[in-house]
């Protein structure tokens, strides 16, 4: 078996890597595993240490550029993991829902064309839309959505949409598709600079900073720990 990872060498990706370090066993099964990156040279020069130990393959690619996408009939599993999460807030909410459907669509058309037996779609909680205030809990059988007249609501319609574009896929090619609908989560490589308010709060708490909490106080969220997302994303 041969497992092609998008978005190889983002937070998913990281996640990934040092959980299959600390848990070789759970990849034994596949004779070759190969990272999609845009910048496997950016990514080596700051964190070669997460391939030590590993015979993991860093494939310089954009799944916006189907031609750069690897050319491998024995790929047989993905894991779906592109998505600019973390400079996503920078990005035009046209281009942010392109590159979520557009290469949701590269990446099915490239699993059709190469006969892949398994995708994992990483999609987002976001595809809920605004929780119930009543609502403790959302559960999967939920139908709520995010709002489509929303431009700013580019990213959750568009995790919608490739999850639809997944189903499609599934209908017609019969390729075996898992969604995992993923919310919050935390971990030594989540930025701690960025929009992830988890990721603020540590660095304030690092830096003996006023922590300063936008709100009333009342909201709750929990978070995943980034080696049990690994664990799960393996799982599933």
């Amino acid at each position: 078996m041969h497992l092609f990872v998008t978005g190889g060498t983002g937070f998913f990706g990281k996640a990934l890597l040092r959980y299959w370090q600390m848990n070789p066993e759970v990849i034994k099964a596949y004779k070759k595993i190969t990272l999609l990156s845009r910048n496997p040279d950016q990514f080596l020069s700051k964190h070669s240490d997460l391939l030590h130990g590993l015979d993991v393959n860093l494939h310089k690619g954009d799944i916006m550029l189907p031609h750069t996408l690897p050319s491998d009939s024995s790929i047989s599993h993905v894991i779906h993991a592109t998505t600019d999460s973390t400079i996503g807030p920078q990005l035009e909410p046209l281009d942010r829902y392109q590159q979520i459907v557009i290469g949701t669509q590269n990446l099915l058309d490239f699993s059709v064309h190469n006969k892949v037996k398994k995708i994992l779609l990483t999609s987002s909680g976001g595809v809920y839309g605004p929780q119930p205030q009543d609502m403790l809990e959302i559960p999967e059988t939920y139908c709520g959505m995010p709002d489509p007249l929303d431009a700013n609501a580019a990213y959750s319609v568009g995790k919608r949409a490739a999850e639809h574009l997944c189903a499609l896929y599934a209908d017609k090619h019969q390729i075996e598709v898992v969604v995992a609908r993923c919310f919050a989560f935390v971990g030594q490589d989540l930025p701690l600079d960025v929009h992830f308010a988890i990721g603020n709060f540590i660095r304030d708490a690092l830096n003996a900073k006023e922590i300063v909490v936008g709100g009333d106080g009342t909201p709750v969220r929990s978070y995943l720990h980034q080696d049990d997302l690994a664990h799960w994303l393996m799982v599933m």
